[in-house]
């Protein structure tokens, strides 16, 4: 009973010492307003001084208009409702079983849990590990340690016994201000006396209180006797690190104050030195107008320059007047700001004194807020001052130019009846002479132009035959050896390369090098064994444009939205990136142009987490994988379409800029290889990776694969150093049964990341797979989905993954058409070891679920795929079992036969699994009137996706 009371009373006095702290840390804020909190349990109540402390110390107005004098309830508890939504959606803190309800009835155990959030969020941000768990706290006593280093006797380590000497305090006290505590004079011999330590304590405490407006929270008697309560010396030392940053802030904007005042005093002097310097060329610009009317005759060029003369006297005279009224301005501005800054130094020498009255304190704030406005108004009249001063300078510069041409004006006076005549000759000898230079130079620049395009025309086409036939014998060599002998130096071209030298006229030579180019391709197209009259696109690779580009690499990324990651079906089509809602979506959600970006992992990302970051034109698209791999794999597809794209896109702007090609009269092409030449080009991955001589992947996704290319991708394997690859990737790349077995020997060895996706497998390929893997038992990720496996093809996969269980981490077996007895098969085979399990598209309906319970209740998946399994509630309630202590973050339920019933258990799961993040039920027909308003007054979570439709 003893121990209950002692904590119960620590508790209440705990509860006081919040009360008294956030009382004194919320004043220090609104108090520049004129409020002031004296009762927080009832002072918060119209929510008035809540969205005025929100304003002043975020420096932003509220998202929405508050009533700053409510009368009724309702618009009390408005005020509350838009602050605590500005506290949740601007400041990012997650608010739980607070509303505006508890506010306003003082309920102090949630008041104080808001302020203290605030407080960290505010004031304890900069302190390093944010809102982390024990973050602020280890970044206070950091920031500690770090203000009282090299003091004597000071040793901070924690916050229950590092402070019971008020060494720390007191050395924090002489950090502030040196003057308030001589640290050096005290005898820390006496400290040993718990009566000497009480003592200092008091007097560093009266100190705080005095001088740094942090109130008496502790009991020295508690520090030295006992064992003290850690919360108040936390929040008491809280307190200190916010008086050193208000400090801080003060100080900067006194400097600020003070730089702007000379700022002001050289914007000063600066004006007065024009208008004195445009008086004294308006002087000038009045004797020389006088000159030129005292003439006897005036040309028609000097009547001109008489004409512009008045004219820049008449703005000059303007001009002056305009800086003479800014300037006045100007000082008066100056002269409020220095009264400003005198008040706002009377206020806070009031503030801290003792005996200062409250009304007094008001007045001062009204005089304060009175000069702010007569600033503010002046501030408009005469606002982009510093800007115009700028452009008087620049002005001047031009009046000293026109002060020089006037010399030179008055000399041409003087002289002007006797040359008048000589210089309109020389005049115009000079224009005819100007004339015909130019004309001149524009034919030379014209003919300098054409032989450049037939220059770079000549240069493009050697240059794009070349490369050709550099793929044309590397080709060639690949299918003499077989695959089987590696190409030990590179194919000499120059020597092969046709001259055509002996052709005068450039059109003959690019219509006979664009027909040698033809007969290259049809050799190159029998050597790989290709039909040239096909004139689709060819089995190994192919030109197209980006609207038809064939897919580079597509799969599930997630993209990073305002607030929530939302997952997103990618499709890589040339120099765009696309995006889609659903995997089999025909519109498009958006799409990025990849024209010029940079591509990379993103740092710094939280441990379990996979993302990548494409920066275009500055601007930055963050996207998460879900797999290492499977990010490297992304990245690498990104970088070869780059790096494909930027050579292509060299050539092509510079043919686009010389038309292309050169036509005859009557619009034949006789120049330049056509687009139909490339079409029986072999796929540049394959080349590379025959010429490599070492690979830890191979990626062909959206490949067209033939029974010829298995035995040269086997046959190279083993010359790679080391001799194997651990990820094969064949997504989309009209793979079969056949193929796969000629296979079979790379899937066996080292393969940790296995991709067959949308391909043409059967149970046969499945036979292939599960003997394979027997052999291999470091396999990390297996996709397989969209190929019809059927039962027989899984429960064969199952067989070789036994051995795999505690290593396999990704498992992707969705739409294999298969129902609860090959899907049972393999979660059997694979245990709960899994991270991320996709069995969507299947027949496994409820009864099925029983046989995947040992996967579902698995310590740690992290994301399971059900959809389109035909799942009623009975099955939701299976799953809900299975997930009620998991660590199950994402959970796709789409497009089954699910009702409220169904839902409302998925609801009871959300709310006991604080670990399930995103429960996706779209597709399902679900309604229930009143049942169904309990999701959309649920504080706990929200409908990234919401779609009602009419029965």
């Amino acid at each position: 009973m003893a121990s209950e009371t002692n904590i119960t009373e620590r508790d209440k006095k705990w509860e006081l010492v919040q009360i008294q702290a956030f009382t004194a840390w919320m004043n220090s804020y609104v108090g520049n307003r004129g409020a002031r909190i004296n009762n927080l349990q009832t002072d918060l109540q119209d929510g008035t001084i809540l969205c005025q402390f929100l304003e002043i110390a975020t420096k932003k107005k509220l998202d929405t208009k508050w009533y700053p004098a409510p009368k009724r309830k309702v618009q009390m508890l408005e005020n509350l409702t838009i602050a605590l939504r500005y506290i949740q959606n601007s400041l990012g803190i997650r608010l739980v079983g607070i509303g505006s309800e508890d506010v306003h009835d003082g309920k102090v155990k949630l008041i104080l849990g808001l302020i203290w959030s605030l407080f960290r969020r505010i004031r304890m941000g900069d302190l390093d590990g944010g809102d982390s768990s024990g973050g602020m706290e280890e970044g206070l006593l950091k920031w500690v340690r770090e203000q009282t280093s090299g003091y004597k006797g000071v040793n901070v380590n924690d916050f229950k016994y590092s402070f019971n000497d008020a060494l720390a305090f007191a050395a924090l006290i002489n950090k502030y201000d040196p003057s308030l505590l001589n640290y050096d004079e005290i005898d820390q011999a006496k400290l040993a006396n718990k009566s000497e330590k009480e003592a200092l304590l008091n007097t560093v405490f009266d100190l705080a209180n005095k001088h740094l407006d942090i109130p008496r929270l502790l009991d020295p008697h508690d520090l030295v006797e006992g064992d003290p309560d850690e919360r108040p010396i936390q929040l008491y030392v809280s307190l200190f690190f916010h008086a050193f940053a208000t400090k801080a802030e003060r100080e900067k904007a006194e400097e600020e104050n003070k730089r702007r005042l000379a700022a002001a005093g050289d914007i000063n002097s600066e004006i007065q030195k024009i208008i004195e310097e445009k008086q004294r060329l308006l002087a000038e610009i009045e004797e020389m107008i006088e000159s030129i009317k005292g003439l006897d005759s005036i040309s028609g060029e000097l009547q001109a320059r008489l004409d512009a003369l008045l004219r820049e006297k008449k703005e000059l005279e303007e001009e002056i007047e305009t800086l003479k009224k800014k300037l006045a301005k100007f000082q008066e501005l100056q002269k409020l700001e220095e009264e400003l800054a005198d008040l706002q130094e009377a206020y806070t020498s009031q503030l801290n004194s003792e005996g200062s009255s409250e009304d007094a304190l008001n007045e001062l704030r009204e005089e304060i807020e009175a000069k702010k406005q007569q600033i503010d108004s002046l501030k408009a009249e005469i606002s982009g001052l510093e800007d115009f001063t700028e452009e008087e300078k620049a002005n001047s510069r031009k009046l000293r130019e026109t002060e020089s041409i006037s010399g030179d004006l008055s000399i041409e006076i003087s002289n002007l009846r006797k040359n008048l005549d000589d210089r309109r000759r020389t005049r115009k000898q000079r224009e005819n002479l100007n004339e015909k230079l130019r004309k001149q130079n524009e034919q030379l620049k014209k003919r300098l132009e054409v032989q450049a395009k037939v220059a770079s025309n000549w240069n493009l086409i050697k240059k794009n035959v070349q490369e050709h036939l550099e793929d044309v014998y590397t080709w060639r060599e690949v299918q003499t050896s077989g695959g089987g002998g590696e190409i030990q130096k590179p194919i000499e071209v120059k020597g092969k390369f046709i001259d055509c030298s002996n052709l005068d006229h450039f059109a003959e030579q690019v219509s006979f090098l664009n027909h040698k180019l033809s007969k290259e391709n049809n050799n190159m197209a029998t050597n790989l064994g290709l039909n040239t009259s096909d004139k689709s696109k060819s089995q190994i690779g192919g030109k197209t444009s980006n609207a038809e580009a064939p897919i580079g690499k597509s799969g599930w990324l997630q993209k990073k939205g305002p607030q929530d990651w939302r997952r997103r079906w990618f499709v890589l089509k040339g120099l765009a990136l696309a995006y889609y809602r659903e995997e089999d979506d025909k519109e498009e959600a958006g799409s990025i142009s990849l024209e010029g970006c940079e591509v990379g992992v993103e740092k710094n990302a939280k441990e379990g987490k996979f993302p990548l970051k494409i920066v275009v034109a500055g601007r930055k698209l963050i996207l998460q994988a879900e797999s290492e791999a499977d990010r490297a794999s992304w990245i690498q597809a990104l970088k070869n379409t780059l790096a494909t794209h930027a050579s292509k896109s060299e050539s092509g702007a510079k043919e686009s800029e010389q038309g292309s090609s050169i036509r005859k009269a009557n619009g034949s092409r006789v120049g330049g290889p056509n687009e139909d030449d490339y079409d029986n080009r072999p796929d540049p991955r394959v080349a590379m990776f025959l010429k490599s001589k070492s690979a830890a992947a191979l990626y062909l996704d959206d490949y067209r694969f033939n029974s010829d290319h298995a035995p040269l991708l086997v046959s190279h394997v083993p010359k790679l150093s080391p001799s194997h690859i651990t990820k094969l990737s064949l997504s989309n790349a009209s793979l079969t049964d056949d193929h796969l077995e000629a296979l079979s020997s790379i899937i066996s060895s080292h393969i940790q990341v296995l991709i067959l996706s949308k391909n043409k497998l059967t149970s046969q390929a499945g036979k292939i797979i599960g003997n394979a893997l027997k052999s291999n038992a470091g396999l990390k990720e297996l996709y397989v989905n969209d190929n019809p496996l059927k039962d027989a093809g899984l429960e064969a996969i199952a067989s070789g993954l036994e051995g795999n269980n505690k290593i396999l981490k990704v498992l992707d077996i969705s739409g294999t058409k298969s129902g609860a007895k090959g899907v049972g098969a393999v979660c059997k085979a694979v245990g709960g070891g899994l991270e991320k399990i996709w069995m969507g598209r299947n027949a496994m309906e409820d009864e099925g679920l029983e046989g995947v319970v040992v996967v579902l209740s698995g310590k740690s998946v992290k994301e399971i795929g059900l959809g389109g399994n035909g799942l009623g509630d009975g099955g939701v309630e299976v799953v809900c079992r299975a997930l009620k202590g998991g660590k199950c973050e994402v959970l796709d339920l789409s497009n089954n036969n699910i009702s409220i019933q169904g839902a409302l258990s998925i609801k009871k799961l959300l709310e006991s699994n604080g670990e399930l993040g995103v429960v996706d039920l779209s597709g399902n027909k679900i309604s229930g009137g009143e049942q169904l308003s309990t999701f959309l007054s649920s504080a706990n979570f929200f409908f990234s996706d919401l779609t009602f439709r009419r029965k």
